[in-house]
Parts: C-alpha cells; sequence; structure tokens
C-alpha cells in the first residue's frame, strides 16, 4: 500500500560495473600513497621535485637523473616499479569500463560535462530513483543539515551521508583544469561570499544537478526510441547551462521536471506496451539493463 520504506537493490549488471570501478579507485590511492613515499624518500636527501608532481609530464625523467645515496636510489627503484604495476591495472581497468559503457547513453550524455566519468554511472544506477537533483545530492551527501524546532531553524554543514565515492567524484571533477565555465562561476561566486570550502561543496552540486539532468535526458530518449521528432527543443536544465547532450533523440526536461509527474513508473516507449518496445530493438536492451524498470523483482525490495 506504499506505507513501507523501499531499498533499491542493483542489478548484477551494475555490480559488476561498481566493482571496477570501485577497484580502479582503490588502486588509485595505493599508487597515491607511493606517491608520497617518494617525496618523503627524496625530502630525506633535501630533494624538493622541481615540477609539480613526479607523475606528470617529464617527472619520471627528472627522477632518474636526480642524484641521490644508494639506500635512496633504491628505494625510489622500487616504488617506481611497483607505481608502473599500479599503472597497468588501472589502464586495464579503465579500457574494460569504456568497453562496458561504450553504448551507455548515460554515460555519452554526461561526457559533456569535464572530469565526470563511469564513477557516477556506476554508483547512482537507476537515475529514476531520484524524484529530483535535490534528492540526488541529498543522496550523496551534499546538502546541508537542518535542524528545527518550532521558530528556530539552524542549517550546518553537509550530511556526508551517503555514497563517498560519488562525493569525492564531484569534488574532483570541479577542481579539474577541464571543468566548465558554468561550474567555475558557481565556485567563485559563493566562495568569494561564504568562504573557499563551501563554494567547492556547491560547485559539487551544481555538477550533480548537471548529472543528473544529462542522465534523465538519455533515460528519457532511451524509453523513447521511436520519436526522434522530439528533438533538442529547450529544456529546463539550459537554463542552468548545460551543454545539450550530443545524441539525438533528446526529449523535453520539462516533461518529466512537471510536479505531481510519476517519475517511478515503468518506463516504456509512447503508445506501446513491453511487447512493442522489445521488437524496437536498438537501445531497449540498453535501458533494461542500466536503467532497470523500478517494478522489477530484482530491483526493488520491501524492506
Amino acid at each position: 500500500m506504499g506505507r513501507l520504506p523501499e531499498s533499491w537493490v542493483a542489478p548484477h549488471q551494475v555490480r559488476r560495473l561498481r566493482e571496477w570501478v570501485r577497484c580502479r579507485h582503490d588502486l588509485s590511492r595505493l599508487r597515491a600513497g607511493l606517491t608520497a613515499e617518494v617525496h618523503q624518500t627524496l625530502g630525506k636527501e633535501g630533494v624538493i621535485p622541481e615540477l609539480k608532481g613526479i607523475r606528470y609530464s617529464g617527472g619520471q625523467a627528472w627522477l632518474d637523473d636526480v642524484e641521490l645515496a644508494e639506500a635512496y636510489r633504491d628505494r625510489v627503484d622500487s616504488l617506481q616499479d611497483l607505481m608502473d604495476l599500479y599503472s597497468i591495472e588501472i589502464a586495464t581497468l579503465d579500457g574494460r569500463s569504456a568497453d562496458r559503457l561504450r553504448d551507455h547513453r548515460g554515460y555519452k550524455a554526461i561526457q559533456a560535462i569535464g572530469g565526470v566519468g563511469a564513477v557516477f554511472v556506476a554508483e547512482i544506477g537507476d537515475i529514476g530513483r531520484f524524484p529530483n537533483p535535490r534528492r540526488l545530492c541529498s543522496w550523496a551527501g551534499l546538502t546541508t543539515r537542518h535542524r528545527e524546532s518550532d521558530t528556530k531553524v539552524q542549517r550546518r554543514h553537509i550530511t556526508k551521508q551517503g555514497s563517498r565515492l560519488v562525493r569525492w567524484a564531484a569534488i574532483e571533477a570541479i577542481s579539474g583544469a577541464n571543468r566548465q565555465p558554468q561550474i567555475a562561476s558557481v565556485e567563485a561566486r559563493v566562495g568569494a561570499r561564504r568562504g573557499v570550502n563551501i563554494g567547492r561543496v556547491a560547485a559539487a552540486r551544481h555538477l550533480l544537478t548537471l548529472v543528473c539532468y544529462d542522465c534523465e535526458t538519455a533515460r528519457s530518449a532511451a524509453c523513447n526510441p521511436g520519436r526522434p521528432e522530439l528533438g533538442t527543443a529547450r529544456t529546463r536544465a539550459s537554463k542552468i547551462g548545460m551543454t545539450p547532450p550530443p545524441h539525438p533523440g533528446v526529449v523535453d526536461l520539462c516533461e518529466w521536471a512537471r510536479p505531481g509527474r510519476d517519475r517511478t513508473a515503468s518506463c516504456h516507449p509512447i503508445g506501446g506496451d513491453e511487447a512493442s518496445a522489445s521488437s524496437r530493438g536498438g537501445g531497449n536492451d540498453e535501458f533494461v539493463e542500466f536503467f532497470p524498470s523500478p517494478d522489477s523483482n530484482s530491483s526493488t525490495h520491501s524492506s
């Protein structure tokens, strides 16, 4: 009767993709730890790297030419070998994730946002379980705490409750050099008024809002493969500076953003049922795999 809370269980395809993404994240952290050990070893000899980092362009050549004592040189060489092994494994996981998401509409859509990768697609899963971008930001722990008693209201720091990996990826994405001007302007405007850290969080929340709009647009296009006439009309996302996705057949987001619309219902092509949807072919298999219907028994359970 809708009185019990429900929990979303990711299908096995999404769980396998999450394993690749999370393993890649763990290997990256281990490689970063080895890089810190190299800097520590150089500090014992009083050597300060002349470049931004030893893993950037020219850093390895500089590290090979720097003069160190024999014991320190052996340790640096050993750490470099381990870093190379981690880099090979990371590149392998990147290739597998890219092959898996080659035909994924949501992944193609979010590529228009600089610094966004497979982490968002794997961790978010079915974007239809979030009624609006605010719910997605709350799930990622990027919304402020709200304490209210009578007429007294307190808004504190962000909750940090939810997906730690998505929250980390959003912060890293807005810190990159390839970020969009709209996101940079949000960080600069809020940061000048509230501080640098709050500005970064606001920019990360703005980026996650764009990701939500892009994924929902791709989801709607997968639901309506036979409606190319919908085109790329002016959408609600364009009001916040989102670049239109490069793929055709994108529906108007004003329709799914309309108040009171049930976005948790099964998504099938307009004017058809499941049988007609399966007969169309094309993007429907992709929708079943990466945008599963919330009515599926394998994805929704009552707690």
